[in-house]
């Protein structure tokens, strides 16, 4: 489980906030950008687009 990354910049002083979609995370980037001092875009995400596709077996990997 990871931290909440949103209030652990916060607790350093350091604007952040998450995002749930493209608008948001295009605003959040312009807003960051914008500012001149650092800034955190938490952007969460499914495990499943964390771990990539698996590959077919070759079938001459098993006559190896």
């Amino acid at each position: 489980v990871n931290p909440d990354f949103v209030a652990l910049a916060g607790s350093f002083g350091i604007e952040a906030r998450s995002v749930a979609d493209a608008d948001e995370l295009v605003a959040a980037v312009v807003a960051g950008v914008e500012r001149d001092e650092p800034s955190l875009v938490h952007v969460p995400l499914s495990p499943e687009m964390l771990t990539p596709p698996r590959a077919a077996p070759r079938e001459d990997a098993a006559m190896a």
